[in-house]
Formats: structure tokens, C-alpha cells, sequence
């Protein structure tokens, strides 16, 4: 499965000032500081392509789920530095997974940036995020989704449901620009292993035809340092605005702050699959304001609908909504 953009221009960086309130072994390591993409309106959509805010610095990927080698598990295109070929074969990292998703990484040698991807499939859509920590006071990240099935108007009977109105759940999972040192070159020069962000996301959609919308959010938020494996610190939830499904399944909007959601941090978009059994898609945004503005996250949420609960019948969805 291959998914192509129109070049990206790469976001202005300046140097990082500031403290920065992450703590992992070894000295802190500030993230660049961010030029941020404006936030008052929704990304633009086309069709079901994924917004160059999203994509941010990924041109292109391959993922083949659970495939027996690395070469045919997954291949990436970022703008420069993951690896070669253009389109490089990522290393499966098991240790990094989270539930639903599979991890992978590269680093060509110990002088080069160390890069993250994080992908998953779901019934009919699947999407994903790569990222470093940064290195030379800049960052490279992107989030990328697809429909494995074309969008079709749902039914009540596609959605497994009484109504046109359907919740979707699964795991969120989010990459940092900012993390321990990779020592070899030696300061400044080292790469940083980016920060794993794990969540939960639910997301409600209206598929009424004269309604169309969808909204949610992403909880329980913990930021991992995968080099320990430690746990570090955790960061507050928060919403995808409402906004509007196009008749392609696709839709924009923007993440607000839930402890004050009148608070822009950034955008999320994605893509509806098949008859309304799942969803997919990306985040770029700036998660904790107030005490570090310079942290900035991209991140991929990948679900299926769920189902009005049955007695008796086993569920994907979590048990709270069981």
C-alpha cells in the first residue's frame, strides 16, 4: 500500500530556549523550537489526501502488517536523512509496540538521525506516524492514513447500530521532537531517540445525510522513553473539534486543549473506510502550552466502529463502552 503527497515544504526551526519539563536518563535535551502552522481554520482537504500539515516532512509509505521481513514490512520516504534507498526498510523494533500497533526504526550509523515509525491496520483503513528526536536543532516527522475500502454512505446495519451514530475507539499513539541523546558524535552533535506518546482515542460520527460531522478526543495520555522503557511523565487530554465528513469519508479539524478548548494546538485529519467500519488518521500539534511550547507531537489514531454491545457476544471495543 503506497501513499504519495505533493512536496512539502520543511517547517522553519530557530534555536530552543527555555526549560524543558520532560525528564528521561541522562541531561534533558530541549526540543527545537517549532514555527507553528497556523490553527484558526481546519487544514484544507482534497479528496482523501492527507494535508501537507499532516504529512508534514513524509512523502510516501509502505506497510505490509506482520509481513516475515523488514524490507517487505514497511518503507518510507521522508524529505532527507532516514536512510537510503529514498524509499528506506525500516528495522522491526518490537520493544516499542503498543497495543495495535507495530514499531519500527532506523539508523544508517551512529552519526545519523534515529527515526521511529508506528503503523496499524484496522478493517478498512489504516494510517501511521515516523519521527526522530531531532538533531542539529531540527526535527523530521510525519503522520500518514489510507482507506483500504472506499467510503460508502453507512447504514445502521453497516455500523452494527440502531442509528447513524457511531463511536469509534482504539489506541492513539504520538512522537515527540525531543529525547534521550544517542551518544556517539558527541554533544551537540548527537542524534535524539524521539519520546513515544500512548493514549486512548474515541471519536463520535453523524452520518444522518443532512448532519455528516465527527468530534473526539485522545485520553490517558503517558509519554514512554523507549530507550529505559520507563514510563516519564503524562500530558493532558485532548479534543478534535467538530467539524464535517466529505462524501469522500475524509475530514479536518482542529485539536484544542481540554483543560481549556478554546485553546487551538494545532490540526488532525483523516479518513473513513468502507461502510463506516473504520477510521484512521493523523495529528501535528503542540500538547502541553503553558510550561513548554517548543514540545511539538505528531501522532495516529486507527480504529474500527463499535457495535451496539449484545449479551454475550465478544466486543473490539473497550469494556466501558461494552
Amino acid at each position: 500500500m503506497i501513499w504519495k503527497f505533493a512536496p512539502l515544504a520543511l517547517v522553519g526551526f530557530v534555536a530552543a530556549c527555555g526549560g524543558n519539563p520532560l525528564s528521561f536518563d541522562g541531561p534533558p535535551v530541549e526540543p527545537p523550537a517549532v514555527e507553528p502552522p497556523e490553527i484558526d481554520e481546519p487544514a484544507p482537504i482534497t479528496g482523501v489526501q492527507v494535508p501537507a500539515v499532516i504529512a508534514h516532512n513524509l512523502r510516501s509509505a509502505t506497510y505490509s502488517p506482520n509481513a516475515t521481513t523488514a524490507a517487505s514490512n514497511i518503507r518510507i520516504d521522508l524529505v532527507s536523512h532516514d536512510g537510503t534507498p529514498v524509499a528506506a526498510a525500516y528495522d522491526r523494533a518490537v520493544d516499542y509496540d503498543v497495543p495495535g500497533y507495530e514499531a519500527f526504526t532506523i539508523q544508517e550509523s551512529n552519526s545519523n538521525r534515529v527515526f521511529v515509525a508506528m503503523f496499524k491496520r484496522a478493517d478498512s483503513a489504516e494510517g501511521g506516524v515516523v519521527g526522530d528526536g531531532g538533531q542539529f536543532g531540527k526535527y523530521l516527522a510525519g503522520a500518514t492514513y489510507r482507506q483500504l475500502q472506499p467510503f460508502t454512505l453507512p447504514t445502521p446495519a453497516s455500523l452494527g447500530r440502531a442509528s447513524l451514530l457511531a463511536t469509534y475507539t482504539g489506541g492513539y499513539v504520538g512522537l515527540l521532537n525531543t529525547g534521550p541523546d544517542v551518544v556517539h558524535p558527541g554533544n551537540p552533535f548527537d542524534p535524539s531517540l524521539p519520546l513515544q506518546v500512548s493514549g486512548e482515542f474515541m471519536m463520535n460520527a453523524d452520518f444522518n445525510a443532512e448532519n455528516m460531522q465527527i468530534e473526539g478526543g485522545v485520553r490517558d495520555r503517558v509519554v514512554k522513553n523507549l530507550a529505559s522503557g520507563l514510563n516519564v511523565r503524562t500530558l493532558d487530554p485532548v479534543f478534535f473539534s467538530i467539524t464535517q465528513i466529505t462524501p469522500e469519508g475524509a475530514f479536518s479539524g482542529n485539536v484544542t486543549y481540554a483543560p481549556d478548548p478554546k485553546t487551538s494546538l494545532g490540526h488532525y485529519s483523516g479518513v473513513i473506510g468502507g461502510q463506516g467500519t473504520s477510521i484512521a488518521g493523523g495529528t501535528n500539534f503542540t500538547p502541553d502550552p503553558i510550561n513548554n511550547p517548543d514540545l511539538h507531537e505528531h501522532g495516529a489514531f486507527v480504529g474500527n466502529v463499535c457495535p451496539t454491545p449484545t449479551p454475550g457476544s465478544a466486543s473490539p471495543c473497550p469494556t466501558w463502552y461494552r
